[in-house]
């Protein structure tokens, strides 16, 4: 179909009427439009039947019919009246390229630019699309759409984001991966157990006092000072001389926002092959001891392969946010390699102390004094036990109390009780939301300090 002749100065009022032909074909990996708009000199919209569009076949190009000038976009209809055309949804002209030569005369719209899904490409107003340019000569007559369909992969836009803001790290002892935190300060985050005096494998706690060196994205190396960091939650703070670097902090999401199945990557340093990366889904939101401290901490659950290297690097979401650190993998015993399950201390939890390390407040855990054997229900946890003489104690809570919160965050088992208890410290003050024998109250615990590993339950709190 040929564009209708026009007159050099006139203004241009568009007669719409199209047939839309798409498909998707080839597993997705094409996507064609074919729209066809004829108008005519008598002011109907009878449609050109022998255009492409109305043959159902893919084409990629819009011809758009101006009318004369003393054409309107109105049509009579039977009953004498008059409907205007000129009502359809209008493209932003953001993402239209003007090519307005006298060879091509058309505007190319770019696909690649476009979303798809709003607004309805079936329908274009033609005038917004042209513009002021329609009342000169050399204004389009036609709109060619190039269905180029050029979308980048998610895991390559986040790696381009997130990679700058990775570092390797190397002590006396060991490697692993690092998060830039702060970029005015020059904090930096990993994991606990890649400090450790000693290296990873270390039943040692305490963490190096000797050089560390960090390698920053573009392999710039720069001496670090270990700051401090929290065994119990395996997050420790490092700092550099934010002068000798640019810098470039990662972005943190909250917990809130990380759902089962979405996206995860994970980049590091994994057998010193620094800077790479990863990719698979969150495959759980878990509650789960940490292997050298036994303390119960808020993880998230990845396919995304982690390996040796990989620990205190970042686990991301698709927009580049980091969502937790890469701490630990389970294995079969046989192999210390990955099976597709690892785990990240989520970015609350790794925020949470890298503060409290850097204002130089006490990283340690709260303690509550219960026990649930974890009996089944709708909400909350069943205590089984509550420990003479422990805050919960003095709170006044009993054997059969149901806790569902805890300074208003919800909990759903033992483990998430112990794994948000622990985020306090001794002598905090705990709001406890408590349900018994069916009425709800609140209840107030102040926290202490937590007992040695190896003490002893009581007798009537033991399993039976």
């Amino acid at each position: 179909m040929r564009p209708a002749p026009r007159p050099k100065q006139r203004a241009v009022s568009p007669v719409v009427q199209l047939i839309c032909a798409g498909f998707i074909a080839l597993a997705g990996l094409f996507f064609g439009i074919g729209l066809g708009i004829s108008g005519n000199n008598n002011n109907s919209n009878n449609v050109n039947n022998n255009n492409a569009a109305s043959e159902l076949q893919p084409v990629t190009t819009v011809y758009i019919q101006t009318t004369d000038d003393n054409n309107d976009s109105s049509s009579d209809n039977d009953d004498g009246s008059t409907s205007n055309n000129d009502t359809t949804p209008t493209l932003s002209t953001d993402a239209i390229a003007a090519d307005t030569s006298d060879a091509a005369d058309t505007i190319a719209i770019d696909l690649s630019t476009l979303d798809l899904s709003s607004p309805d490409l079936s329908s274009l107003d033609i005038s917004s699309l042209i513009g002021d340019n329609s009342t000169t000569a050399d204004s389009p007559d036609t709109v060619t759409i190039a269905p180029v369909i050029t979308t980048q992969e998610p895991v390559i836009a986040v790696a381009q984001k997130v990679l700058p803001s990775v570092v390797a790290i190397e002590t006396s002892y060991g490697s692993g991966t690092g998060i830039i935190w702060d970029a005015v300060e020059g904090y930096i985050l990993t994991n606990h157990h890649v400090l450790q005096v000693g290296g990873t494998s270390s039943v040692n706690s305490d963490l190096v006092d000797g050089p560390v060196t960090v390698s920053l994205n573009d392999r710039t190396e720069l001496s670090a000072n270990v700051i401090g960091g929290s065994a119990s939650h395996d997050v420790a703070v490092i700092q550099v001389d934010p002068s000798e670097a640019a810098l470039i902090a990662a972005d943190f999401a909250p917990d809130s926002s990380v759902q089962i199945g979405q996206l995860a990557v994970a980049m590091g340093d994994p057998f010193g092959l620094f800077g790479s990366v990863t990719a698979g889904v969150v495959s759980g939101l878990r509650t789960r001891s940490n292997p050298t401290s036994d303390i119960t901490v808020k993880l998230i659950q990845t396919d995304a392969a982690i390996n040796l290297g990989n620990s205190g690097g970042p686990l991301t979401n698709a927009d580049g946010q980091v969502i937790g650190m890469n701490s630990w993998i389970m294995t079969d015993g046989l192999s210390q390699g990955n099976l597709g399950v690892g785990f990240a201390v989520r970015s609350d939890t790794v925020q949470l102390v890298a503060n409290r390390v850097v204002s130089g407040e006490s990283v340690a855990s709260g303690y509550l004094g219960v026990v649930s054997r974890d009996i089944l229900v709708e909400d909350g946890v069943v205590l089984s036990c509550v420990l003479p003489d422990s805050p919960a104690d003095a709170a006044g809570l009993e054997n059969g109390d149901i806790i569902l919160a805890v300074n208003g965050l919800t909990v759903t088992d033992i483990g998430d009780l112990s794994a948000t208890i622990k985020l306090f410290r001794p002598g905090d003050e705990v709001e406890l939301l408590i349900e018994r024998n069916g009425q709800t109250f609140l209840g107030t615990a102040f926290l202490t300090t937590l007992p040695p590993a190896d003490t002893e339950l009581p007798e009537e709190c033991r399993e039976p």
